[in-house]
């Protein structure tokens, strides 16, 4: 495929339409999902839908049984493992195993889609950690959020990869963004918004998705400015844990006065960049 003469936004934009429909994969985990935002479902009746798939409930076992959870005993039923799991988080996590499933379409289309796959797992266990740091934000919505932060980067791999290479050349004379926009008229981070808000998930995942790298200029409508400055240093300490560089690294690239905007000083990124290996391995049990 040549790369066109001129950037052209809409070929991406209707590259995502055409993905709209990609998360759609498991009718179970959907008809869950609805029941858990339901006050008036019961937890019979949920646990009878996770039961109806059989692949659904080795998952939800294999993760009521991880060292997450640490339970004492085997966890061996549905009721069990939604007992151990919890309402309030099995909601988040189904959609984690949703949003695993999609990523494994898209990046079985292209070989290197791995590496990103890669970072935005130990962005997601990044994220995760963080928002143990900060009070009043939801984990395993922070984990959700690192997880599709470079969702864009990945859509424009897998399905203009001749174009894309072309603008990793580009980047080494500018920055990364810089290069998409001059190669496709968008950069990732707009085309993961794109995409997070054509398969209807929370404002504040799309939000993250475009604005992640800079948090303090971003005209939300969702996210607090909090969650995305946690998504903004979840993202650097993860890049730079996967590419095993040291965390003095996510330090340089970070913006300082994110740290002063959720009180948290440049030590945080050390202490999670060195615990960072046991939580990327429970993002890793998501997509497995």
């Amino acid at each position: 495929m040549l790369v066109p003469l001129e950037p052209d936004p809409v070929r991406v934009r209707e590259a995502v339409w055409r993905l709209e429909e990609l998360p759609a994969l498991s009718p179970a985990i959907q008809q869950a999902l609805a029941m858990c935002g339901d006050p008036l479902c019961s937890s019979r009746d949920l646990e009878r839908v996770l039961a109806s798939d059989q692949a659904l409930v080795a998952q939800v076992l294999k993760i009521a049984n991880s060292a997450y959870y640490a339970t004492e005993g085997r966890v061996a039923t549905v009721t069990r493992a939604v007992a151990v799991i919890g309402h309030e988080k099995l909601q988040s996590l189904l959609l984690q195993m949703m949003l695993a499933g999609a990523f494994r379409r898209l990046s079985s289309r292209h070989p290197e889609s791995k590496r990103i796959v890669a970072v935005s797992v130990a962005a997601a266990a990044a994220c995760h950690a963080f928002a143990q740091c900060v009070p009043g934000q939801n984990e395993e919505e922070l984990l959700v959020a690192g997880l599709l932060h470079n969702v864009g980067e990945l859509v424009l791999l897998t399905t203009f990869p001749s174009e894309y290479h072309s603008a990793c050349r580009l980047a080494a004379t500018m920055s990364d963004r810089a290069a998409q926009r001059a190669i496709f008229g968008v950069d990732s981070q707009l085309t993961g918004r794109w995409l997070l808000e054509a398969w209807g998930l929370p404002l504040q995942f799309a939000e993250s998705a475009q604005y992640w790298q800079d948090p303090l200029t971003a005209k939300l409508q969702a996210s607090s400015r909090a969650f995305l400055c946690v998504v903004h240093l979840g993202v650097h300490v993860g890049r730079c844990w996967q590419r095993e560089l040291n965390w003095q690294e996510a330090e340089r690239l970070a913006d300082p006065k994110v740290l002063e905007e959720i009180s948290l000083g440049p030590e945080s990124l050390r202490d999670i960049y060195e615990t960072l290996c046991e939580h990327v391995g429970r993002v890793q049990i998501l997509l497995e």
